[in-house]
Order: C-alpha cells, then structure tokens, then sequence
C-alpha cells in the first residue's frame, strides 16, 4: 500500500469514497517518475494502467491521419490520467505524454478489475466515480472542440 493513511483523499475523484474502498485503490498503486515526453499511452494500444497526477502534466493527444497528434487537453496535480481500462475492449483512445517531469501513482487496472469483481459494492463504487469523472472530462472536451471549431471558421 502507499504511504499514509488516506493517500486518495488529495484526489477529488476518489475524495467521496469509504476508506475502505480508498485502501483497496491504493494496495493496487505504485508511486512512479515519468520523464519529459515519455509516453504513459499510444492510442489503438491495450488498455491497462492508470495515472493519478501529483506533480507535473500530462498532455492527452489524439492521432488525425495526415497530421500526427493533436492536444486535446492537458492535466495536472490531483487529476487521472487514463480511462480506458474500465470498458471493452480495453484499448486506449487517446495517447498521453508527459509535458514536463511527472510524479504519479499507477494503479494496476487489472487488479482493480478483479477486485471490482469479486467484491460489487467496490466495482460499483468505484465505477460510479469513474463514470463521474468521465463525464466532466467529456464536458471539458466538448468545450474545447468548440473552440477549436470557432479558431478553424476565424470567429
């Protein structure tokens, strides 16, 4: 388990869980140090891992054909990075890389999986957060795409 007693707390996303759905989190979690442009991601790849933010930030990109990638976002302290593990088939959508040195915890999205399964208060739980935290990102894309729309028509 990572140190503390409730390392989860700082994370909004988590904040609203039971400790003892906290601590079943953070035994599947390991603290890493991502370098500058590492990739944590490639889009189109298999879906495992996810990244709570503590320093650093982190681009998510999606690859346009002819163009390469494009920033759809960037994340910082206290967000997640990666969602894709939590439905078939498990692939990524997105790429995320590193925009500077990041400190982390990744979870073992495998582990989590078991966990929710064996235990459905826990994978109910923790896929209500998720689900959470997917909408308000879906919310923050949709507003950046229209901006991107009004830039591309020079409103």
């Amino acid at each position: 388990m990572l140190p503390g007693s409730r390392p989860l707390l700082n994370f909004p996303l988590f904040a609203g869980l039971s400790a003892e759905h906290q601590t079943l989190i953070a035994e599947t979690g390991r603290t890493v140090e991502l370098a500058k442009r590492q990739h944590l991601f490639v889009q189109d790849t298999p879906a495992r891992g996810c990244w709570l933010i503590h320093r650093g930030r982190v681009s998510i990109e999606t690859l346009v054909p002819g163009h390469g990638a494009l920033p759809i976002e960037a994340l910082g302290p206290n967000e997640l990075v990666g969602w894709s593990w939590c439905v078939p088939p498990y692939r990524w959508q997105f790429s995320a890389m590193a925009l500077s040195e990041v400190t982390a915890i990744e979870l073992d999205t495998d582990l989590l999986r078991s966990t929710a399964k064996e235990n459905p208060a826990f994978g109910y739980a923790l896929s209500q957060q998720m689900l959470a935290g997917v909408a308000q990102r879906l919310r923050h894309t949709r507003a950046r795409l229209v901006d991107i729309a009004r830039i591309a028509r020079g409103c």
